[in-house]
């Protein structure tokens, strides 16, 4: 049986279409899909409507530029905002979000470091070079000039060392290798051959007379520099086994004498240019006027960015109309690691040592919902407890390196986050309200029954206009084992029939009517009985709209959330976490304290959880020491999408043969909240709305386009 639906339907046979119709829907998708950068590392997080004037990010405050720890010379990179008095435009804040020319500016400088072939091993054959932090990366500046740089290929740490046998060849990266041709045991010596893609470029041979003689240090000219130094290793030793001799080298160093980069005054690198140029400083602004894309990324290199939230709208005793942003680096590489540092404080100063989601970007933190996921952050801090064995770290008269029991404090708070289904799209929504969530050490994750003691991970979230389609006889990949899948369409009844899985197993299914105007018709929600809790909605998701191509249909689909209602993680009192235990767990709150002293290592890492650690300086000249928290995250897949924009156009670029279509648009009625209020911002001229239609532009650009083709259609005849 047919349904007749309670919303116009119009069949539109148009020739020639093709063309002019994918394009607009491929641009439908590019606009309507936001991209989710999972592999980001931020920096601290800004309200506008404080003293915007002048920002700063340096190695101190953001993660990503570059310093050494123990080298206060090391942290020369830095990226400032400083308003121009005669700009254009007032400093950023309030409403405003325009950057004018040359305001945000990126500027770095070499240093020296010494080789560790010298510094270590006492040799003279080499000094030091000039280390040049650029782009968040280390890179030297040959023969001292930062407008010439190069990367390190590889540099072996103070107590790193390779053990080479007669014949093997040591694979140093960039196509270079290490040959060891020969070795006499009986002099002490050892004969090393270097290579590039086969072919031989420097060799030695090394004794053990002297430190000298133990360093093997290859020069070549390049970059317009002679004799410039571009490989070096120390010999520490030879030796031999009953059947094979040995070397075993250390402090080895080498940078790609091939591979230069030479910086130029109007260089351009994203949308910075470069305005200074000199053997010793690199600077470059932005060469246009920037306008920040308000709830999304605006890149001013080809990976940094600054992400901004929506506009916050005036609300009780809060007049100002803000928003917030925070600057960020993404790495997209599969399998680079990279480090999450903390704010780093120098306990000389008897600063508080606290770090929140604000100022360790491994701490979760939703820019969708800023104001409230900064209220309910997670939260590190150091505690001094009066009496304790031994004197605050953050004092220096006199000083420690010892935190004593309970003196280092996680602590975390639930809170109730309003559905997407529900915040994003329509409030008259009647079937999802709210659900707890807790931010648990660096993760989402759902107190389960709104219990911050029984906490599962958040599988899978769709954010703000971020869309699925999916074909019918799909299954979605949801993560975790779960799928879903788009069984059957009734057109003219306008039913949809969804089933979601886990493996082989049905958990649920659901036939949603897209055809009428409540919206709760259009919603797949899906519950089970888990840890000890009844009727616990563990997935959402909502059927935005329906459309046909020639031969396929489709659903699109937003504001998915789905839970592990398998995976439970019970948190109870003296649990231990790492060097962590719980001492105190409630319905709406968790904290973590150390069991025992932990004593911080010095120029080294000293973990507090399995992946959460401090990494200290040597002790400086007065007693105190720098320190700040990291976290190593490996890439696992580039970034994600969560919007799926790659699926989304395949899909709606498909059956695009150049044969006449026939396209069924689905003009259903849309629902949009006239009395949610709108701010907008007059100064950048964009608007954001707190509630807004989706499809409806969408169905405005279609309706223009056929618009267009039928007019041109009769102007034929």
């Amino acid at each position: 049986m047919l349904y007749r639906g309670l919303f116009m339907k119009r069949k539109f046979h148009l020739l020639s279409v093709t063309m002019i119709l994918t394009a607009a829907l491929v641009s439908i998708v590019s606009v309507s899909s936001a991209a989710w950068f999972a592999n980001e590392a931020r920096g601290p997080i800004i309200n506008s409507s404080n003293n915007c004037g002048y920002l700063c990010w340096s190695s101190s405050n953001w993660g990503p530029l570059y310093c050494e720890i123990n080298n206060e010379a090391s942290y020369t990179e830095s990226l400032y905002y400083e308003n121009i008095e005669d700009g254009s435009n007032p400093p950023l804040g309030g409403t405003n979000c325009i950057i004018d020319e040359g305001e945000l500016v990126y500027s770095t400088a070499p240093y020296s470091k010494a080789y560790k072939a010298s510094s270590k091993g006492g040799s003279t054959e080499v000094d030091s070079y000039c280390l040049m932090p650029w782009m968040c990366k280390k890179y030297v500046a040959v023969d001292g000039d930062a407008r010439k740089i190069t990367p390190i290929v590889i540099e072996q740490g103070s107590s790193a060392e390779t053990i080479l046998k007669v014949g093997e060849s040591w694979d140093l990266g960039k196509n270079y290798s290490l040959m060891c041709n020969q070795v006499d045991t009986d002099g002490g010596k050892v004969w090393l051959s270097l290579y590039k893609n086969g072919v031989e470029l420097e060799s030695d041979i090394l004794d053990s007379e002297s430190a000298d003689s133990r360093t093997f240090v290859a020069k070549d000219s390049f970059a317009d520099m002679d004799d410039a130094v571009y490989f070096v290793t120390y010999a520490d030793t030879v030796f031999s086994s009953a059947t094979d001799n040995f070397v075993r080298l250390k402090y080895t160093w080498l940078i790609d004498k091939d591979d230069v980069t030479i910086i130029k005054v109007d260089d351009k690198f994203g949308e910075m240019e470069c305005t200074e140029a000199s053997e010793n400083l690199i600077k470059l602004s932005n060469a246009n006027r920037m306008e920040l894309k308000i709830d999304g990324d605006t890149f001013f290199t080809d990976d940094m960015y600054i992400k901004t939230s929506a506009l916050m709208p005036r609300s009780g005793a809060i007049s100002k109309v803000r928003y917030y942003l925070y600057a960020s680096k993404i790495y997209t590489t599969p399998d680079e690691t990279y480090e999450l540092r903390g704010n780093t404080y120098n306990t000389s100063s008897g600063t508080s040592l606290l770090w929140n989601n604000s100022l360790w970007s491994a701490f979760y933190f939703d820019i969708k919902d800023p104001e409230t996921s900064l209220k309910y952050s997670e939260n590190l801090y150091y505690q001094n407890i009066e009496g304790s064995e031994h004197p605050a770290i953050n004092n220096t008269s006199p000083g420690s390196n010892v935190i004593d029991e309970g003196e280092l404090v996680y602590s975390t708070t639930s809170y109730d986050k309003t559905y997407r289904v529900k915040l994003d799209h329509y409030f008259e929504v009647q079937m999802v309200d709210n659900y707890p969530v807790v931010y648990w050490l660096g993760n989402l994750y759902v107190a389960i029954g709104g219990d911050a003691r029984k906490i599962t991970p958040v599988v899978f979230e769709q954010y703000y206009e971020q869309e699925k389609v999916l074909k019918v006889g799909e299954s979605w990949d949801l993560g975790k084992n779960y799928s879903l899948i788009c069984n059957q369409f009734d057109e003219d009844g306008g039913k949809i029939w969804l089933s979601l899985y886990k493996g082989e197993v049905e958990l649920g299914s659901e036939v949603l009517n897209v055809s009428t105007n409540d919206v709760d018709d259009r919603i797949f929600v899906e519950t089970a009985d888990f840890a000890d809790k009844k009727d616990v909605i563990y997935f959402v998701t909502y059927v935005d709209k329906a459309f046909k191509s020639e031969s396929d249909t489709f659903v699109k689909l937003m504001a998915t959330l789905l839970l592990d209602k398998d995976t439970v993680l019970t948190i109870e009192t003296e649990d231990k976490f790492g060097e962590m235990k719980c001492i105190e767990a409630s319905e709406n709150s968790i904290k973590l304290a150390n069991e025992d002293s932990i004593t911080l290592e010095l120029d080294g890492d000293t973990y507090f959880t399995d992946d959460m650690y401090f990494t200290t300086s040597k002790a400086h000249e007065d007693g105190g020491f720098s320190i700040y928290p990291a976290k190593e995250v490996t890439v696992s897949s580039g970034y994600g999408n969560y919007g799926d924009s790659e699926t989304n156009e395949e899909v709606l670029m498909q059956d695009s043969a150049d044969s006449p279509k026939t396209v069924e648009v689905d003009l259903a009625p849309q629902h949009s909240d006239t009395d949610q209020e709108t701010v907008e911002n007059e100064s950048a001229g964009q608007t954001s709305d707190a509630v807004k239609s989706p499809g409806f532009g969408v169905l405005s650009l279609i309706s223009g386009i056929f618009a267009v083709l039928l007019l041109s259609r009769k102007s034929d005849f």
